[in-house]
Parts: structure tokens; sequence; C-alpha cells
């Protein structure tokens, strides 16, 4: 297995056995002193295009370097320029992954999808789970639309973990189909975390989906990031099912027009309790 602190030592006690300093490192490898210093505490690595030139320099095989036969062994293939790359789990991908192009990182992924069929629609639920979590480690490795090819490729439901681990790489369409399908399983305080990264589209699809349930007062949560049309109309349906008590939580979002519609509609029903309930939010609304 990779460990980046074990190449880190690895750099080091070679530099060290050639008798050069950082800065003769730096120098032959016509890099910045801090980019050798970098490597050496793990804090980063050497461009895969580099590896070769810096071995060569430090007189150690790339294995030796890495400290791991099997990714040297890759390592190798890619700075070949093989076209047919060998098949790894993809959680090893992710050890590997700081060290490669995104380009390089999509082959990788791809042949170890080919390799198992795109096989996780048939995979236990262990090792979808471990398939999910490498994912996660690989997203800030792979662009946004590799990603987002490679999860139609999984054609898996992700769950909350997984979900909010990649919301940050996706975008917004794929995040909201990520929630939507997940939405009737997980309460919606669990899924107000998703908001900065949906539609505004996504999010009023979202809103209607959890709007019948159990507790609509739950959606408040979600007031600031639905549009103001979307959510009046929300508040309303939901005062008509259920009582202007199930929609108190959002009503300081509604826009003037909303409260009106509101106000009217507890006035049509002969609710004048509720009416002075809503009293306190004229006037303090604006339509925006």
């Amino acid at each position: 297995m990779f460990d980046i602190m074990k190449a880190a030592r690895n750099i080091r006690e070679a530099r060290i056995a050639r008798n050069l300093t950082q800065m003769n490192l730096a120098d032959a490898m016509e890099v910045s002193y801090q980019a050798v210093s970098n490597w050496e505490r793990g804090n980063s690595m050497p461009d895969i295009a580099k590896l070769p030139q810096l071995c060569q320099i430090l007189e150690i095989s790339i294995d030796e370097l890495l400290g791991a036969e099997r990714e040297a062994k890759t390592i190798a293939t890619i700075i070949q320029g093989e076209e047919i790359l060998p098949a790894i789990p993809m959680e090893e991908i992710g050890e590997l992954a700081p060290l490669l192009p995104p380009k390089e990182v999509k082959r990788l992924v791809n042949a170890s999808l080919h390799s198992e069929d795109s096989g996780q629609q048939d995979a236990g639920e262990e090792k979808r789970k471990k398939c999910h979590s490498a994912i996660v480690g690989l997203a800030p490795f792979l662009g946004r639309e590799d990603l987002e090819e490679l999860l139609r490729k999984l054609e898996s439901e992700m769950d909350l973990e997984t979900i909010t681990g990649l919301a940050p790489f996706l975008g917004h369409q794929s995040v909201d189909e990520l929630v939507l399908r997940l939405a009737d399983e997980v309460d919606p305080d669990e899924l107000a975390c998703f908001a900065p990264f949906m539609s505004r589209e996504g999010l009023d699809k979202l809103a209607w989906q959890l709007a019948d349930r159990e507790d609509p007062d739950e959606l408040a949560c979600f007031a600031p990031f639905i549009s103001k049309e979307s959510l009046d109309k929300l508040a309303l349906h939901l005062a008509g099912n259920s009582g202007l008590e199930s929609v108190m939580g959002l009503v300081p979002h509604l826009s003037h027009k909303g409260i009106k519609g509101l106000l009217q509609h507890c006035l049509e029903s002969g609710d004048l309790d509720e009416v002075m309930e809503l009293a306190p939010f004229m006037g303090k609304q604006s339509d925006r």
C-alpha cells in the first residue's frame, strides 16, 4: 500500500545518502527549494513526469522511492505511456491520485470499473460502501464532468454520507438528482446541508416533496434557499392541509404577498385567532 510519508522518508534518506542538500536536489530537478522540502515532509509529491528524473538523481528505483511494489508498477506503466492500464481496486487508486494528473486518475478508474463489469449492480453491500467511500476520496482529483460520468456508470444509490462528501465537487443538477432520490428516507434537517449545492429549481422540488410529511414545520431550514414564489405557494398549501400552526416557521421568510395570502385564507376559514398570529409580520415583509 502506498504511504506518502514513507515515500517522503525515502526521498530524504536517498538525498542524504547521495550527500545532496535540499537546494542541490532542487537545482538538479529545476524546482524550488520549497518543493523539495514539501516532498520530504509528505506535504506533496513530485509530479509523475518528474519521478524518473528524481529516481535517476537519487540513484533509486521508483519501487524504492514509493515503497510499494504494486503502486510502483502502475506508476511505471503510466510513465511509459501504456494504453492499457492495470486494474487496481478503487481505494488503491485514491492512494495514488495525489501523484497523477486527472486524466490518468480517470483512466485508472475506468480500468477498475471495466475489470468488474461496471460491477456494482451485483456487488454486496459492504463492497458497494467501500467503492462509494473510495469515490469520495477520489473526488478532489477528478474533474466535475468525469466524476459525474463515474457516478452514472455505477448506477447505484448513494447514501447520505457519500452524497455529503461528493456535493462540493458536483454540479447543481447532479446534487439535485442525488438528494431528491434520497429525500423520502432522510429527515429534512439532515438534507439542509445540501442547500448551498442545489439549484433553485431542485430546492423547490425538494420542498414540495417534503411538504406533506408529518411535521411540515421542518421545512423552515430550507426557507432561506427556496424561491419566494414557491415558498408562498407552499405555505398556503400547507396551511390549507394542516392549519396555520404548521407553517409559522416559514412565515418570517414569506413575501408580503405570501402573508396576505395566508391572511385571506384565515379570514375565509373563520380562524380569527390565527389572523392575530400573522399580525406581527404584516408590514415587515416586502416582495423580492
